[in-house]
């Protein structure tokens, strides 16, 4: 039995369309870790209070990152952010290589 607010792993996978092995095999980290769903007393699975859809939208996970080939243009480019034995200060010149 599940309480109204909340709802079995079984509705759960069919409702998502994740396989309910998948839902049992992350329950545990969505429950204790990441802290994005709750057991309620009544059984079931349930968000945590004020979740947000977007938390779980599907979008490119390293937006914001610079991408592999902007990297790789630092290491040819006097404009390269500065040299990490530098710890970052602005300002401060690239050792030369």
């Amino acid at each position: 039995m599940c309480s109204s607010n909340s709802f079995s792993q079984r509705k759960v996978a069919e409702g998502s369309g994740v396989p309910q092995s998948t839902m049992s095999d992350n329950k545990t980290f969505l429950v204790n870790s990441a802290k994005l769903v709750l057991e309620p007393e009544g059984g079931g699975l349930a968000l945590v209070e004020g979740a947000e859809p977007s938390w779980w939208e599907k979008g490119h996970v390293l937006a914001g990152f610079p991408k592999p080939e902007q990297v790789q243009a630092w290491w040819n480019d006097d404009d390269a952010p500065p040299d990490p034995e530098t710890h970052g200060q602005p300002g401060q010149a690239r050792e030369p290589t």
